[in-house]
Formats: structure tokens, C-alpha cells, sequence
């Protein structure tokens, strides 16, 4: 038993803290989570659920900033929800957490439900997105919001045997997002 102690903690320390600081990473990726302020005097409202892009209810327009864990940062992000909508088997969704794309004003929007999705849509989210749950409930200038991503949380369990499944440990921030994009396209 004390060799295999030995054994773990000589190859967690020959990783250095690279390893344990992808995992804190991958930890951080598994949720948007947190209250949502309103950064402005209209007052905005939200009741949205999306299951996996399939199954979008509700509808949202929400313009502030998330307070919480977002974009795999903690603290303060920016946080756009706009025209997002669904009831059941069609809808739309147009959302972002943290900084939007250089150059753009609103996040993309993408085609949801399962009927639009199968009939084809010309704007169907990026392959990473279909393992999301989202939920964003706000009224006024105060709301919460939580979403799951299953294939972080894949991404963050698999991580402890080394494996990266999600092809962001090792990299800076910016480098992460560009992967994303880039398979996600």
C-alpha cells in the first residue's frame, strides 16, 4: 500500500502543477452558473430551458453580466441571452457568456428543436453545444442562470487518467477558444 502511494504521488508530482492546473480548468468548464444582473434601465426577462438543443421551452432576452462561474472563469462575464426562444421541437437560440467574437455585435444565433435539426437547419449550433443543458429564469433586472455542459464534465473526469478529450489542457486561453471553434466547425 505504500508503494502504491508512492507510485501516485510520484506521478502527479513528475506532471508538475500543468496537470492539476487542467484539471482546476476542465472543473471551471463544466458549468455557467450564477445570478445575472441587468446592466441597463429596461428591464429583461427570462424563462428558458434548452435540453441538448433538442428540446428548447420558453423565452429569453436578457443583456447584463453573470456573476459566478462563466466561460471557465470565475468572477464577472459579460452575458447575452437575445430573442432566444422554443417550444419544444422548434426554436432558436442566440446566447454568449464572457467576450463575443472580435468584430461582432450580438452572439450567433442557431436553429433548435428536434424537428428543425432533422429537417436541416442552416444554422445548427457547433457539435459541442449538443451536450448542454441550459436554464435561465430572470425577471426585470435580477434572474439565475446554470448551464451543464456533459462533455466538460466528460472532458474533466477522463482528464485524471490523462486523457483530453476536449483538446484544451496545455494551452492559453485565447489558443482554447480557437480549438473549440475550429472543431466545432
Amino acid at each position: 500500500m505504500l508503494l502504491l502511494g508512492t507510485l501516485v504521488l510520484a506521478s502527479l508530482g513528475s506532471t508538475g502543477c500543468a496537470y492539476l492546473g487542467n484539471r482546476g480548468r476542465d472543473a471551471l468548464d463544466i458549468f455557467d452558473a450564477g445570478i445575472l444582473v441587468s446592466d441597463h434601465s429596461r428591464p429583461d426577462f427570462a424563462a428558458f430551458l434548452d435540453f441538448w438543443n433538442l428540446f428548447p421551452i420558453g423565452y429569453a432576452h436578457v443583456e447584463g453580466k453573470l456573476i459566478g462561474i462563466g466561460g471557465g472563469r470565475v468572477g464577472i462575464q459579460e452575458f447575452r441571452h437575445l430573442d432566444s426562444w422554443g417550444v419544444l421541437v422548434v426554436g432558436a437560440e442566440q446566447r454568449a457568456v464572457g467576450p463575443l467574437e472580435p468584430g461582432a455585435d450580438v452572439p450567433p444565433r442557431y436553429d433548435q428543436g428536434i424537428v428543425r435539426l432533422i429537417a436541416g437547419a442552416e444554422r445548427k449550433p457547433p457539435f459541442h453545444q449538443y451536450s448542454d443543458c441550459d436554464r435561465t429564469f430572470h425577471l426585470g433586472w435580477v434572474g439565475l442562470h446554470l448551464r451543464i455542459k456533459l462533455d466538460d464534465l466528460a472532458d474533466f473526469v477522463t482528464g485524471w487518467a490523462g486523457l483530453d478529450i476536449m483538446h484544451d489542457d496545455r494551452r492559453s486561453e485565447p489558443q482554447v477558444e480557437e480549438t473549440r471553434r475550429e472543431s466545432a466547425g
